[in-house]
């Protein structure tokens, strides 16, 4: 009889071990539920790092995000002249016409100033004059010695027509081959008709340089 309830009672024990109560099949199924979703999100999740770390690294965001940076305060170093998109700087140092066009190439990445109109002379002196008290300053442009021929040009290459005047009127000697070079001159008297001088290239005289500017 004891033997009869003994395997009444295992099978009763094995139908329960067996048997899922309708709360524990609504805790696996949420169990379940909340296991997928976070699977879903860490799939958004990586997705979503995956496609910041692409923006991070595009060339088009990188482009705002150097235009977002601040510029420097001026286009030109301290002293400097920022004119047309170029720096025009007045040095004081008394050179030859050779070195001050060196010295322009060496120290600035440019060269001595060239000058196309009478308002870009006005301007350029305005600021010559607030520097110094000089009359005469080296500017780029010369002459060179070709098959007894002088000819004229800019030292920064800018294109001057053979025989043409320059931007007071006036045009330079093609004979005193003594005297190769050109200054500004009568820098601080605006109201004076000559705006330059042609004179010995080994001259000492303060100069001015002519460069691009940061931007």
């Amino acid at each position: 009889m004891l033997r009869s309830h003994g395997k009444v009672w295992g099978r009763r024990t094995e139908f329960l071990g067996r048997y899922k109560s309708p709360a524990r099949k609504v805790q696996n199924l949420r169990l379940r539920f909340l296991s997928e979703k976070n699977r879903k999100m860490g799939l958004v999740v990586c997705f979503g790092l995956c496609l910041l770390g692409c923006l991070a690294f595009s060339p088009s965001v990188e482009g705002v995000r150097n235009q977002s940076l601040p510029r420097p305060r001026s286009p030109c170093p301290p002293g400097a002249f920022y004119y047309q998109r170029m720096c025009y700087e007045y040095l004081n140092d008394a050179l030859s016409w050779e070195d001050a066009e060196n010295s322009c190439q060496n120290s600035r990445g440019g060269h001595l100033a060239s000058i196309q109109s009478l308002q870009d002379e006005k301007d350029i002196s305005n600021y010559i004059r607030k520097a110094t008290q000089n009359y005469l300053v080296w500017i780029g442009f010369h002459a060179e010695l070709v098959s007894s021929k002088l000819k004229w040009g800019w030292s920064d290459g800018f294109a001057y027509l053979a025989g043409s005047a320059l931007w007071d009127g006036r045009r330079p000697s093609n004979t005193d081959i003594s005297k190769l070079c050109i200054a500004l001159h009568n820098v601080q008297d605006s109201s004076a008709s000559a705006r330059w001088a042609q004179v010995d290239c080994s001259n000492r005289y303060p100069y001015l340089c002519k460069y691009r500017a940061a931007y």
